[in-house]
């Protein structure tokens, strides 16, 4: 591999470069409306969400047992 074709690839990769960073957006656009939150992060909540996404992996409700692992319900 000759040394000119090395620095031929070299530009065209830093041009590319250059061009992605460039066509990136500077910083990330906010939304103007301020959105309440779905569901608080108290206790409650958490739970139900555990265990719809536990039965929806597992076909089965949580046992909620301390110490059994991924039943134990400790999110």
């Amino acid at each position: 591999m000759s040394h000119r074709y090395f620095i031929r690839i070299s530009r065209r990769f830093l041009a590319a470069l250059i061009l992605l960073a460039l066509a990136a957006p500077a910083h990330a656009e906010t939304c103007p409306v301020k959105h309440p939150a779905l569901t608080a992060l108290d206790h409650a909540s958490m739970l139900a969400a555990y265990t719809a996404s536990f039965r929806g992996l597992f076909n089965r409700n949580p046992t909620l047992a301390a110490g059994s692992g991924a039943d134990d319900g400790n999110y």
